[in-house]
């Protein structure tokens, strides 16, 4: 679960990003299931936030661009996440 949530992330971030629409924004979206951590809420009530914000600075993590980001410095945000990530257009 954590290898497929990471990697269906990882490539729908970077295609995302490497399109250079104007205005898109990203935004974390948890799977509403019980069991969501506290971080993961926090991230997701940010709403849409620009591509390159750092979610990890609201766990004290760096680098964690999407949910199930192996570049996080804290494993424990990414270990058995069941989030997504959307985007926004303006």
């Amino acid at each position: 679960q954590t290898e497929v949530i990471g990697t269906a992330n990882l490539g729908s971030f970077r295609g995302a990003r490497d399109s250079q629409i104007p205005g898109m924004k990203k935004g974390w979206l948890t799977s509403g299931r019980p069991g969501i951590r506290t971080a993961h809420l926090m991230h997701e009530a940010h709403g849409f936030v620009e591509m390159d914000f750092d979610y990890g600075q609201d766990s004290g993590a760096s680098g964690l661009q999407f949910p199930g980001d192996t570049n996080c410095s804290d494993a424990a945000e990414v270990i058995n996440c069941r989030c997504t990530i959307v985007y926004q257009f303006e």
